[in-house]
């Protein structure tokens, strides 16, 4: 069984989604911290960075906020980028397009839940590809407890892979994996690299 873990990001990348078609189980977890530079918020379109602007989260002194935490504030201006790339240059798929700009359009100068957008994005996204495979959603309780018994990050991804399945074979993971995942400690790691 192949399994890959990862937040949901905003609308995802080429990369992102070749991981997750290749999965036989998709963990979605959304309670990791946040980072600027991560894709939580951002995503590439047409050579530039469309970047959600973050909420003030300043009060959270000393460390990164959770995911789950994070409020984003799109724009106006977002939304006609994304109508401009890629409902006016031809799309075959515009029906599938359409459904996320009216996501997006709906939380246009309001603050939402990063998460919430994302997730909501995805489906969608998930919905028109038709995997064949589970997606399992983590709770926040699941990432505090293991957070708890442990700081190391490959000892993390263990505990949730053992979790939601005895029978993994490889893990998917992004081109940076082996940056920081021990392989002695989760075996069969499969990166993009």
């Amino acid at each position: 069984m192949k399994v890959t873990i990862h937040q949901p990001p905003f609308i995802g990348w080429l990369g992102f989604w070749a991981k997750v078609m290749q999965s036989d189980l998709f963990i979605v977890v959304s309670d990791w911290q946040f980072s600027n530079s991560s894709f939580e918020h951002r995503v590439k379109v047409e050579g530039s960075y469309l970047t959600l602007p973050v909420v003030d989260v300043s009060e959270k002194k000393d460390k990164f906020p959770l995911l789950s935490d994070l409020m984003v504030k799109p724009t106006a201006k977002q939304v006609k980028t994304l109508e401009q790339s890629y409902l006016r240059k031809g799309c075959k798929n515009t029906e599938i397009i359409e459904k996320v700009i009216s996501v997006f359009k709906k939380s246009v100068n309001q603050e939402v839940q990063l998460v919430a957008l994302n997730t909501q994005i995805m489906m969608i996204l998930l919905g028109y590809l038709k995997p064949n495979f589970g997606v399992r959603f983590v709770h926040k309780e699941t990432i505090e407890a293991i957070n708890g018994m442990t700081e190391d990050k490959s000892e993390r991804l263990l505990m949730l892979l053992s979790e939601h399945t005895s029978n993994y074979s490889q893990y998917l993971s992004g081109g940076g994996g082996l940056d920081y995942l021990d392989p002695k400690v989760i075996p069969n790691i499969v990166t993009g690299k």
